[in-house]
């Protein structure tokens, strides 16, 4: 009843659903991986940022690699240099699109740490920092750097009023002075930096990834089921027309022997 499977339609048909079905699968489990891999982040973030501040270079020091003291609480203090302030665009805020100001902190020693003071709307008059000495305290994040081809590239010589992102490395070539090898996300100023909205932390929550993972695996076996009632569907088919044949075949051969003619 099934040998219609063998057919090259089929054949092609069977090995196309296997394909579709195998890739909806691995991407219900990619969500899967990235909902692990979020909440692992956002574990990660609750737990540095419940973790008292500590002065930045002792925080550095403790954490050589950059990656383990993202997120930690940090202060310094400086003079902010106005002059190599840079706007990081494509940036939003509570559905409002605008810049994020990056300013150079000068530290004691001569180093200089890129803060990122806030977002301001777009269109909106760039704010001057703080003058003055000014203590802050902040996220420590990494630097931000192209990941793909798509993302956009900053032109890599000369002097640049806006980034792409917060590049601490491209903003060493047009600052004077070694910088930190992190930025810094500015959650209090003293004196007080009004001018400019803080950045708020990453949402924690778990995203849509549980859902777009049931989503594929609900597809999955839809496509399973689907495939199932195709073949159903051309098994009965089939059947019902070997049937019919069979019926007709039946009242063919018994029209043919009533017209025969009878022998004596």
């Amino acid at each position: 009843m099934y040998r219609f499977l063998l057919r090259p339609k089929w054949i092609a048909f069977t090995l196309l659903m296997a394909t579709l079905v195998v890739v909806m699968v691995n991407l219900a489990f990619w969500q899967l991986r990235r909902l692990e891999e979020r909440q692992d982040l956002n574990r990660q973030i609750t737990a540095r940022i419940e973790v008292p501040a500590g002065s930045l270079d002792a925080v550095l020091a403790a954490h050589p690699e950059p990656a383990d003291a993202q997120w930690r609480s940090v202060t310094a203090s400086g003079f902010y240099e106005a002059d190599g302030q840079v706007l990081i665009r494509d940036r939003s805020l509570n559905g409002t699109a605008g810049f994020n100001v990056v300013t150079p902190l000068r530290l004691a020693d001569g180093r200089f740490l890129a803060v990122e003071r806030g977002f301001i709307p777009a269109a909106t008059v760039i704010p001057a920092p703080p003058t003055g000495r000014v203590a802050i305290e902040g996220r420590l994040r990494v630097s931000q750097v192209k990941k793909s081809s798509w993302q956009r590239a900053d032109a890599a010589t000369g002097v640049l009023d806006t980034l792409s992102r917060a590049d601490v490395a491209r903003l060493d070539q047009q600052v004077g002075g070694d910088a930190v090898p992190m930025y810094v996300e500015v959650t209090s100023s003293e004196p007080a930096d009004d001018t400019v909205a803080p950045i708020p932390l990453p949402e924690r929550g778990d995203g849509p990834h549980l859902g777009y993972a049931g989503q594929w695996f609900l597809f999955s076996a839809a496509a399973i089921l689907g495939y199932i009632l195709a073949i159903r569907k051309s098994a009965g088919t089939r059947r019902d027309a070997a049937t019919k044949a069979a019926a007709q075949a039946a009242v063919k051969a018994a029209s043919l022997e009533d017209k025969a003619p009878e022998t004596v």
